[in-house]
């Protein structure tokens, strides 16, 4: 059984604070945090899994070896709460506070600010959701980022938001609209609530 990690570590500051005036501490097997010359790192083995930078960037890597589930124990163990790994029918996914993105072939991510990016350095391209595909099949939109969801939702009909919900979309997208009031109606039964959450993407774009 592997040892749970519950570091979530979420910043410069407090990677800083884990290591506690140390250069070094081991966090799990074969699993250190180590402060170097521009980041605190998370490394296991040979790869520095978690990168968090004085700027409050975060870059992910995982050398190639994100369907091993020691690595993705490690990643879901260090990385902010709210934000897993995870994989399904081979498809690896990076989870930040329920949204979904598909893991990059390059094996990086680099988050700044709340946005999602492949790559590291100045080599970055938008990370793509996994609910892109779908809404490009369905509505015949492509979105890049969320602001792009949000602002094609805010022209969809109710019964187009209803199709979304019921046939295709993850209800985590759509309940992040929603009041937290009437989440519980909304999860159970989504009709009543879809005029509320389409007031509420139309605010966020407004």
């Amino acid at each position: 059984m592997a040892k749970r990690l519950d570091e979530n570590l979420n910043s410069y500051a407090a990677a800083m604070a884990r290591l506690n005036g140390r250069s070094g501490v081991t966090l799990a097997g074969n699993t250190t945090l180590n402060r170097g010359p521009e980041s605190i790192n998370v490394r296991y083995h040979f790869t520095d899994i978690i990168s968090f930078f004085l700027d409050g960037s975060i870059v992910l890597r995982d050398g190639g070896w994100i369907t091993n589930p020691t690595t993705q124990h490690r990643l879901n163990g260090c990385m902010p709460e709210g934000w897993y790994t995870s994989v399904s029918n081979g498809q690896a996914v990076l989870v930040i506070d329920g949204i979904s993105y598909r893991w990059p072939l390059s094996s990086r991510f680099t988050i700044v600010k709340g946005t999602v990016w492949y790559g590291e350095g100045d080599d970055l391209v938008l990370a793509e959701l996994t609910i892109a595909p779908i809404i490009a099949k369905v509505l015949g939109w492509e979105v890049v980022t969320l602001q792009d969801v949000a602002r094609c939702f805010a022209q969809l009909t109710v019964e187009e938001l209803h199709k979304l919900w019921k046939k295709y979309l993850c209800r985590t997208l759509l309940a992040r609209f929603a009041p937290a009031n009437l989440l519980p109606t909304l999860l159970a039964d989504p009709n009543p609530c879809l005029d509320t959450i389409e007031e509420r993407i139309k605010g966020c774009t407004a």
